[in-house]
């Protein structure tokens, strides 16, 4: 009797060990699938497996993504700013500039592939202007290099609407490693009836 409970216990045991390893197992070979979009803006799907993510993946499928009411807002603009949904603007009954700040966590696959920023904005008119620069900084704290990336007073038309712009880097725009750091900055300036608005920011392969 104690032989065939000894042997009961040890094949419930073999079964335990087995099911944990192939649950495991499945778990480990679930692919990762992630979002990308094409400079033409279309997006796109592709799954790794679980070992593949941070390694070389195709081109369309890296991205760092942010709505515009995410930004931290300088000191200097806590009056006028106003967050709607993820639109980030000047307040209707106020004037002058506000200025948000987008950290960037800057890691190898992003260093490697982002060659596209994508900004939804709005510029109405004269009253308006939105500027979106790239900036790194030392662990030390002063800063060591500015990337224009958008300024709405370049050739684009005012609308009342929102509008896309997307700029393509010859070379990646990010180049992490060493004592720096990243962020995105991004300024609101409005005069009188103007209403400039940030909506999303975007790098990406």
């Amino acid at each position: 009797m104690r032989h065939a409970i000894t042997k009961k216990i040890a094949l419930s045991l073999t079964a335990l060990v087995a099911f944990f390893s192939l649950a495991g197992t499945a778990r480990a070979q679930d692919p990762v699938c992630l979002l990308g979009e094409t400079p033409e803006g279309d997006f796109t799907r592709s799954c790794f497996e679980d070992g593949d993510v941070l390694g070389a993946a195709p081109s369309g499928n890296y991205a760092w993504t942010k709505v515009g009411s995410t930004g931290t807002v300088d000191e200097s603009g806590i009056s006028r700013f106003s967050f709607r949904g993820p639109d980030a603007s000047v307040r209707p009954n106020r004037t002058g500039t506000v200025i948000l700040r987008y950290a960037i966590d800057c890691d190898r696959p992003m260093r490697l592939r982002t060659r596209y920023f994508k900004i939804r904005f709005k510029d109405d008119g004269a009253d308006a202007r939105v500027t979106a620069k790239l900036v790194r900084s030392h662990v030390d704290g002063y800063e060591t290099e500015n990337v224009e990336l958008f300024d709405s007073d370049w050739d684009i038309t005012n609308s009342d609407a929102e509008q896309t712009f997307t700029k393509r880097s010859p070379r990646p725009l990010l180049n992490c490693g060493g004592d720096d750091v990243w962020h995105l900055e991004v300024r609101l300036e409005k005069s009188r009836d103007g209403d400039p608005q940030v909506s999303l920011l975007r790098f990406y392969d």
